[in-house]
């Protein structure tokens, strides 16, 4: 055929391409050009026997795919006028559902029917949903009819936080939601074939949990058997991530791959020492049989991961060349994997560890493929030389994704992995085996797997006392520091004997010496993090930093300041913290003090309340307090030390920020009456430039006496999207638009960050809007779909 004059890495390369394309636009074609275009890419890649033409079809194939996916998320989802309101509908259980919490119930719910007034929901799809305490026990593969409030998935628009509508999109996940406890929730069905993997998955989880949830790296065991994480503690995986292992607890390439061998090399050895009828039967077919089938099994088991996926396809065509005696390349195993993945789901060019999988396999392709020269196995340096090829490799994606990387990876991963890859696996995914056949004798190999992986846990302790670098992405020049360092990265990788080879280390020098933003002195970066339904303000002067409130702490393995500010923080290349002022001690303003104290060096607490962390010494928070930093003046104005309100909110601690005589109020949630004293107490010494609009504008404060006495230019919003409390009141927005005051919400802008001290000018603050300033189809405002 015409078509089979272009190499098939090219055919990859032109698939991958065009799929990136959609990366860096805004809006995409309507679902008539995406058949069009499609249709025409086939026809000139089978027609055109140009080479060029052809790479070039590939890619127009690729972007006109990944638009149509595109297309068909975007009819799916969910209406406006539904989000937040209660709404019938039918669906199945998809997936494992995560029951830790006997009290919360979280799962994947395929809608597949609705009943609203409206009606205007007709193309369904997944949600993610919550249940506190459930009626009845939920599985994989049930069918429910359920009353539930929906609305879209929503990220919390800060530099250096988890991008959550990405995430979501790429799992095709339309909107998160909870059930409504009501006498109509109920079960329809359940025997869904479908899902039968993953109810055989759940019953052995929760049958794991059961027998061995007192052994401490029990949820390792899970991870690597079932491919389940919820098991494994905040901290063991804080651990994990800062030594470099964090890849051995995930399903990868390397496990399906060890699995297959152990079933081919074991098949070898029957036929050898097996009966003598056997011989009759061809060895290399019914090895590569039983290696697929175990490969195929375990990587079922384990819930298909991207990496997973990958391995399996490089494995099945490596057996099909030994059943047909026939050698298929690593290169084209590797292009047919990565063909395959694309076409089975382009979209999962969004998740991290598509990329971390087919990097890190096309750097040990490139470097040990072809090559004459060869290690012996008597030098450390064989067995070091894979640990430094992926660590060089990885070090680009890995920073450009994580912003940080292990510097004791290299030594952690050449102790790990041999001991996790040739026993804690094999144990691992032969207790899952034998758990088919025998419960309690599987329960035995899986405790047996356990206590090996106990033998490395001190280990892995003792690394984690060392440094890990954290990068802060710079603010110019991204795409060309990350260009030079993977160009270098190929260029360390090239042949031995090739000359030159070691000047590229200096393309990496611009990784390694990343520069945070430097605040000029006199002047106060201020920025109200987007936490939801909460407050988060970060406030940087020259040399210091100041946290006033850490947003909520939403469950117990879930809360804002270590997911939020901490990262935020480091981000900006901040590692301590030199005051925390907790304004009052509802949770949405303190809930996330302990994760940010964890993750950082807190120098100092100011808190009023003694029953909070309590295991910290800190100061209370009294009017009269000032001090300075760089220039910049800080200055309590609330609470008195008289104050014997027992209201929580009018115990908020204000604090006033002056800078270059530019001023900032932060309220926290003081009330109509707080406000009427301040205004007392101190008159025209109020006004500010800049005001925190005090209890996320509800009705109950911002006042306008109150107002007219502060006089601000701008007012800053921090409220949850579609919040549960209506915050903030239309009435309340109304009266500071009606001031012809300029107002930002949190809501809708994302992190919002201002220059108090105006940079150059005196009389201005410089304005920066985290959700508006992203550019690209992915990170698309208010998380809709934009098509053209």
């Amino acid at each position: 055929m015409r078509a089979l004059k272009i190499a098939l890495p090219l055919v990859a390369l032109g698939l991958l391409s065009g799929c990136c394309i959609s990366l860096f636009l805004y809006s995409i074609p309507e679902q008539i050009w995406s058949y069009s275009a499609i249709a025409c890419a086939i026809l000139g890649f089978i027609y055109i026997p140009n080479k060029l033409l052809q790479l070039v079809c590939c890619m127009l194939f690729g972007f006109a795919y990944i638009c149509w996916h595109v297309n068909l998320y975007s009819a799916a989802a969910l209406p406006a006028e539904l989000e937040k309101q209660p709404l019938s509908v039918t669906g199945t259980v998809i997936g494992v559902p995560d029951l830790r919490d006997a009290q919360l119930a979280k799962f994947i719910f395929k809608v597949e029917k609705t009943e609203s007034a409206t009606n205007s929901w007709r193309k369904t799809g997944l949600v993610q949903l919550s249940w506190p305490t459930p009626s009845f026990s939920i599985a994989a593969g049930q069918q429910l009819h359920l009353l539930v409030k929906l609305k879209r998935p929503r990220n919390y628009a800060n530099p250096g936080s988890f991008d959550l509508e990405k995430y979501f999109f790429q799992r095709r996940v339309i909107a998160l939601g909870s059930v409504v406890q009501q006498h109509t929730n109920q079960i329809l069905a359940d025997n869904n074939l479908k899902q039968l993997i993953n109810r055989y998955r759940q019953n052995l989880l929760l049958r794991i949990y059961h027998e061995l949830h007192s052994k401490e790296y029990i949820g390792v065991v899970v991870a690597l058997a079932l491919g389940l994480k919820q098991l494994i503690p905040p901290q063991q995986n804080k651990v994990f991530q800062n030594t470099g292992v964090a890849h051995l607890m995930a399903i990868s390439g390397m496990h399906i791959g060890l699995i297959a061998s152990i079933a081919f090399y074991l098949t070898k050895i029957i036929w050898r020492i097996g009966p003598a009828w056997i011989v009759k039967y061809s060895m290399p077919k019914a090895a590569a049989c039983l290696a697929f089938s175990t490969a195929l099994f375990y990587a079922l088991i384990s819930g298909m991961a991207i990496s997973t996926q990958r391995a399996l396809v490089m494995i099945a065509f490596c057996l099909w060349g030994v059943v047909s005696k026939r050698k298929i390349s690593s290169t084209y195993r590797y292009c047919l994997a990565l063909i395959i993945v694309l076409l089975n789901d382009p979209l999962v060019i969004l998740a991290p560890g598509f990329w971390l999988s087919f990097i890190a396999v096309a750097s040990l392709i490139f470097v040990y493929s072809g090559r004459s020269y060869v290690i012996s196995k008597k030098s450390i340096w064989y067995w070091f030389k894979p640990q430094f090829i992926l660590s060089i490799s990885m070090l680009p994606i890995s920073l450009l994704i994580f912003s940080q990387t292990s510097l004791v990876a290299p030594i952690t991963n050449l102790i790990a992995i041999p001991l996790v890859s040739t026993l804690i696996v094999p144990l691992s995914v032969l207790g899952v085996f034998v758990c088919l056949i025998n419960l309690q004798q599987g329960m035995h190999i899986l405790q047996l797997a356990e206590r090996s992986f106990a033998l490395i846990m001190p280990l892995l302790n003792y690394f984690d006392r060392f440094a890990v670098y954290r990068w802060q992405p710079p603010t110019e020049h991204l795409i060309l520091i990350i260009i030079c360092s993977t160009i270098a990265a190929v260029w360390l990788c090239l042949p031995r004997g090739l000359p030159g080879r070691m000047w590229a280390l200096f393309g990496l020098i611009p990784l390694l010496f990343s520069k945070a933003d430097i605040v000029p002195i006199g002047h106060a970066q201020i920025t109200v993090l987007d936490v939801g339904q909460g407050l988060a303000v970060v406030v940087r002067t020259e040399q210091h930093t100041l946290v006033y409130d850490t947003g909520a702490k939403l469950s117990a393995n879930f809360d804002l300041g270590s997911k939020v500010v901490a990262p935020f923080l480091m981000h900006n290349g901040v590692s301590s913290v030199d005051k925390l002022i907790i304004s009052h001690v509802d949770n949405d303003h303190i809930g996330g003090a302990q994760g940010l104290i964890d993750n950082l060096n807190v120098q100092e607490i100011v808190l009023n309340d003694d029953s909070y962390l309590r295991n910290y010494a800190h100061s209370s928070c009294l009017a009269g307090q000032h001090w300075a930093w760089d220039g910049v003046q800080f200055a309590i104005l609330h609470p008195q030390a008289a104050n014997n309100s027992k209201q929580r909110n009018d115990q908020s601690c204000v604090l006033m920020i002056i800078a270059n005589q530019q001023k900032i109020l932060l309220t926290g949630d003081i009330t109509s009456k707080t406000e009427y004293d301040l205004i007392v107490r101190y008159g025209k010494s109020l006004t500010a430039d800049i005001l925190l609009v005090p209890h996320h504008g509800s009705k109950t404060s911002s006042s306008e006496e109150f107002i007219q006495a502060v006089q601000p230019n701008m007012a800053l919003i921090p409220v949850g999207y579609k919040n549960q409390y209506g915050h903030p009141k239309p009435e309340i927005l109304q009266r500071y638009k009606n001031a012809g005051i300029q107002v930002y919400s949190t809501e809708y802008d994302g992190a919002i960050t201002l220059l108090l001290g105006g940079l150059y000018s005196s009389d201005s603050a410089q304005t920066r809007l985290y959700r508006r300033e992203q550019h690209g189809f992915w990170l698309a405002k208010d998380a809709q779909i934009g098509v053209k």
